[in-house]
This record gives structure tokens, C-alpha cells and sequence, in this order.
């Protein structure tokens, strides 16, 4: 039996409780975003201008694909109120605080797609053009808000089934699977 695929990842272990891993991160995530240590407002991150002296754990060892300033891992935007936390959007990537400034930051729909998405939904009769031209307003009135926080994940096949699994149990409203 094949441990390996073609470039030498190797296959999670399915029968060593895989369910359990990914609702330990699900709920890693829920108690991030209950502690005012483990996450922070957008605006709050944007106004400190230095994503890593926010957390604690330490950014990615470097290697070829990320720097040591780093983070890779599941990421979790959430209205956080009285009334509980509502998970608006969760992402995975290889490089988490850039990830981070193209959601908050970038103008352009290749990179804000989330807030790209969240414009086509509410305005479907307008054009390309006009909304992408909507995108900082919508970052800064629709995400700006929200708290954020994220969960280091350095295994590539775990991080891809804690996005899909982690968007389904917490409900991620923004989420969407469909192929493109």
C-alpha cells in the first residue's frame, strides 16, 4: 500500500480519529474568538501595522514557499457579540497575513474576493467594473468589524479538509464550494 503521493505528501492517517483533529480545530477557533488574547478586530490589526507582534505562537519555520514572518494555517473572520459568535467566513493559507491584507485591503477582485463575492450578491445588476469600485467601501463597512483569528496548520491535506469541514460546522455564511 502507497504512503506517499507523487511528490512525497503523505496521506493522512483516516482511521486515527480525523473527525477529532478537525473539531479540535473547529473548536480552537471558537475559543480564539471568545478571548480577547487570540483575536483581534480587523481594524484593530490594520491600525497596530504589525500582524505577527499580535500572536503568540511563532510564524512558519521558512522553507520555499513561505518566509519566516509567516503564517500557514485555517483563518476564521466571525461577528463576535452578546449573542454568540457568527462565523461570516473561514480560509485556509500558505501565507495567512498576506491573505489577511488581500481580504481587508486589496482593491481588486482576483485578490478581495470574499468582499467581491459579498458585492455580486447584494448589487447582481451592476457590471464588473462597478463592483470592484465597491470593494474598499464594503471591506471597510462589512469587514472591518468582524474579529479575526487563526489556527497554525502545517499539515497540507489536514488544512484542506479543515476548511471544508470547519466552514460547514460553524456555519460559515460566506463560504461557498462550488467549483469554478
Amino acid at each position: 500500500m502507497r504512503n506517499t503521493n507523487y511528490k512525497g505528501e503523505t496521506y493522512l492517517d483516516t482511521s486515527n480519529n480525523l473527525l477529532d483533529q478537525l473539531d479540535t480545530i473547529c473548536e480552537t477557533l471558537v475559543n480564539n474568538l471568545s478571548t480577547n488574547n487570540k483575536s483581534y478586530t480587523v481594524e484593530e490589526i490594520i491600525k497596530a501595522k504589525s500582524f505577527n507582534k499580535l500572536w503568540e505562537h511563532a510564524p512558519n519555520t521558512p522553507d520555499k514557499k513561505n518566509s519566516k514572518n509567516e503564517f500557514k494555517g485555517l483563518y476564521a473572520f466571525a461577528l463576535v457579540d452578546k449573542s454568540g459568535i457568527d462565523f461570516m467566513y473561514v480560509g485556509i493559507s500558505q501565507r495567512t497575513r498576506d491573505r489577511f491584507s488581500d481580504h481587508t485591503k486589496r482593491k481588486k477582485r482576483n485578490y478581495a474576493s470574499w468582499a467581491y463575492s459579498m458585492i455580486k450578491s447584494s448589487f447582481p445588476d451592476l457590471s464588473k467594473k462597478e463592483w470592484e469600485e465597491k470593494i474598499p467601501t464594503y471591506q471597510k463597512e462589512h469587514i472591518y468589524p468582524l474579529r479575526f483569528t487563526f489556527c497554525p496548520i502545517d499539515d497540507n491535506m489536514l488544512l484542506h479538509l479543515a476548511e471544508v469541514y470547519s466552514a460547514n460546522k460553524l456555519k460559515a455564511k460566506w463560504n461557498s464550494f462550488e467549483t469554478h
